[in-house]
């Protein structure tokens, strides 16, 4: 016996649903055509709450008590989110002040205000060999355009300042400049 599931190419039921879309829109139609019809939608549509407190009113007892306790629920994961990120300011806080030595000591090694101490400390090995004998001739001070090939654009260097204990949690982000043509500031803070 032949399958008839399938009406040039397209599946029987497909063209089913598409016929009863078509029929229900006709008959949409021809409902939002009755005057009575708009007029009860209107009147049902004037007649319900406009606020969420309205709303709310003309909810039975037990579903407030449901969504009062939602509330609740919601109000204890603010204070749980909001300790988090107490927290986690005071680690970035902790760890700025970890960093600080090596954040100035790598802004004296790329100025070229200090050179590094031992071999160890200068030692880092390398895929690229040959290019590493190659530049080994040149001997320029500091690291050249460090900041320009890491931004493409070069303040001197950033510092993150996190606020103190028991004041708001915030931090600004200071840019410092060498002189320039441009500004005269060497310090930009950002709040």
């Amino acid at each position: 016996m032949a399958d008839n599931s399938f009406s040039d190419g397209i599946p029987s039921d497909s063209v089913e649903a598409a016929k009863n879309a078509s029929h229900t829109e006709k008959l949409m139609d021809q409902v939002m055509q009755n005057p009575g019809v708009v007029a009860a939608f209107q009147e049902r549509l004037d007649n319900a709450p406009h606020t969420p407190s309205s709303y709310m009113e003309t909810l039975p007892k037990a579903v407030n008590r449901r969504i009062n306790a939602l509330k609740q629920i919601q109000v204890r994961c603010a204070h749980i989110e909001a300790k988090f990120y107490e927290e986690v300011h005071d680690l970035g806080r902790k760890y700025t002040a970890l960093y600080q030595p090596l954040f100035i000591k790598r802004k004296e090694l790329i100025t070229g205000d200090v050179e590094p101490t031992s071999d160890m400390e200068s030692e880092w090995h390398s895929e690229n060999e040959e290019e590493e004998k190659l530049a080994g001739d040149l001997n320029p001070k500091g690291i050249p355009e460090f900041w320009f090939t890491i931004f493409r654009i070069s303040p001197g260097d950033i510092k993150v300042k996190f606020s103190d204990p028991g004041q708001p949690m915030s931090f600004i982000l200071e840019f410092h400049f060498e002189p320039n043509y441009y500004f005269t500031n060497s310090i930009l803070n950002s709040y």
